[in-house]
């Protein structure tokens, strides 16, 4: 309700379009909370009726901009997004490999980790205990790391069917169904 209470002041305001345009952008930022989101994303997600949470929808568009098609109209208004394929290929072969890189070195860290604590051990002279809190932060890093990247494979493998989601409104308007 406050995203729309400010849209309608910023348009009362008396000042110049591109001032206008710069203030939506800052609200719609300020709602979803990303600097890569703007006023003309969030407009095409609320009219489109398919999209109840068009904030997480809109975060998850403007992440992966590069793999999608984003058509407009002379007034430069967002009238349809479509998925560039090519790009969404590459976007996910280089995720997974990334993913399937970092796991394979958690488990190898998990591996060597008693070796490490002996090298720590014996060539910095750490005490043990120190030695296995320096490699267990590292273990525990690379698992982190590893939980993030497999959060963004999974919004990544979701974004076709977002873009399906959005372009079904499309084709019932132009009399599909």
């Amino acid at each position: 309700v406050e995203y729309f209470e400010n849209i309608k002041d910023v348009d009362s305001l008396d000042v110049d379009v591109f001032e206008k345009k710069k203030k939506k952008n800052a609200v719609a930022q300020v709602l979803v909370g990303s600097q890569l989101v703007s006023y003309q994303l969030i407009d095409f997600l609320i009219k489109n009726e398919n999209i109840t949470n068009y904030e997480i929808v809109a975060k998850t568009l403007a992440l992966w901009d590069t793999s999608l098609i984003i058509n407009k109209n002379d007034d430069n208004q967002i009238i349809g997004i479509s998925l560039n394929t090519y790009e969404f290929i590459k976007e996910k072969i280089m995720l997974l490999i990334t993913l399937i890189f970092i796991i394979f070195m958690f488990i190898f860290s998990i591996y060597i980790f008693k070796d490490n604590v002996l090298w720590l051990k014996s060539a910095l002279m750490l005490p043990e205990y120190v030695s296995i809190i320096v490699i267990l932060s590292l273990v525990l890093g690379l698992l982190a790391v590893a939980v993030f990247l497999f959060i963004t494979t999974i919004v990544l493998f979701d974004l076709k069917r977002i873009v399906e989601l959005l372009n079904k409104r499309n084709s019932i308007e132009a009399g599909g169904e």
